[in-house]
Parts: C-alpha cells; structure tokens; sequence
C-alpha cells in the first residue's frame, strides 16, 4: 500500500471514529481539521515504522470500538497519541 492511500485511509477512519461518536461538534471540528491532518501525515508517514506503528494502533482502537470497549477505546487513542507525540519529539530532538 503506498502511504499515500494510506493516509487517505487514515483520514476516513479518523472521520468514521467522529461520526460514530454521535457528537456533531467533533465531526465538525474533524472536518475542518482534516486537510491540515492530511497535510501533515504525508510529512510524518515516511518516518521509519510510522506507517506499520500507526496501522498497528488503529487495529487496536477499532477492535476496542467493534467490543463497544469506550474505556479501552479512549486509552488506547490516548496510547496512540502520545506515542506519537514522543516519536516526532524525539526526531526533533535528533535532528542536526
């Protein structure tokens, strides 16, 4: 898959996720957000392992959602977040 359509099926899980919450606001704010999302994980999807960390994580949150686990679901979106975050600090942190 190239990370192309990876990204833009990241996009859709991520609206998917906000429509299924019921909360029109979150879906608005996913909506307005969304180009800007693209825009950057087209950047951050070459880095090594993000692609297979990310789809990795996505696994686990929808499995969460499918056994309608919310506590589980919200931590492990919580879990996916920050990894996230340390991973791109820590690529910051190394670059010279």
């Amino acid at each position: 898959m190239s990370e192309a359509h990876f990204v833009a099926l990241d996009g859709r899980l991520h609206r998917q996720v906000a429509e299924a919450s019921g909360n029109p606001l979150l879906l608005h704010v996913w909506d307005s957000i969304s180009p800007q999302f693209e825009e950057y994980s087209l950047k951050v999807i070459g880095m090594p392992g993000r692609l297979q960390r990310a789809h990795a994580d996505h696994c686990g949150i929808v499995d969460a959602i499918l056994d309608r686990d919310c506590a589980l679901a919200a931590q492990r979106a919580h879990d996916h977040v920050a990894a996230v975050q340390l991973e791109l600090q820590n690529a910051h942190d190394t670059t010279p």
